[in-house]
């Protein structure tokens, strides 16, 4: 069984599942499986195809949100998980390499409904030292603004940025 880092009592994450360790994670609880490895980051790591055929043996539902290292904030990786999560089939193990990728994305979903602070102290009781990614966070928690701001700054050509 891999070590699982509990972030919510419904969301947990770890470093990628082994072939043998699907079922020890079924007979656990978890219900859902998200896997954010990219196929073609190791091969050392089973691949999604194989993921979700050890998923389906054990009776989990499986999604795979390839998100590369540098690519946890992409718009797709973010609403990709927000829809995987809204599937409410919990509780939820995530993984990645380490489970820190896995960690960061449930931060950037979270913070659409919980404020910027009690996503990074929620890491912290977990065990993340994220501070780092504070100013992502807030970008995040902030998108729906600046997206009203720039859709409307699209529609309208005589609207000039404030200096």
């Amino acid at each position: 069984m891999p070590d699982v880092v509990p972030i919510t009592p419904d969301f947990a994450v770890s470093r990628a599942l082994r072939a043998e360790e699907f079922d020890a994670v079924a007979a656990q609880g978890y219900r859902m499986i998200i896997n954010f490895l990219p196929d073609h980051e190791s091969k050392v790591h089973v691949s999604s195809e194989e993921a979700r055929r050890l998923c389906d043996k054990v009776g989990m539902a499986y999604i795979h949100i390839p998100a590369p290292m540098y690519g946890v904030f992409a718009e797709d990786v973010i609403l990709a998980a927000q829809r995987a999560v809204a599937m409410q089939k919990t509780p939820v193990l995530a993984y990645c390499a380490s489970g820190q990728r896995a960690a960061i994305v449930w931060a950037a979903v979270s913070v659409h409904s919980i404020p910027v602070d009690a996503v990074l102290d929620t890491l912290t009781i977990a065990g993340f030292d994220l501070g780092y990614i504070r100013d992502d966070l807030e970008l995040q928690a902030d998108k729906p603004r600046w997206q009203t701001a720039l859709r409307s700054a699209a529609q309208n050509p005589h609207t000039r940025p404030a200096a």
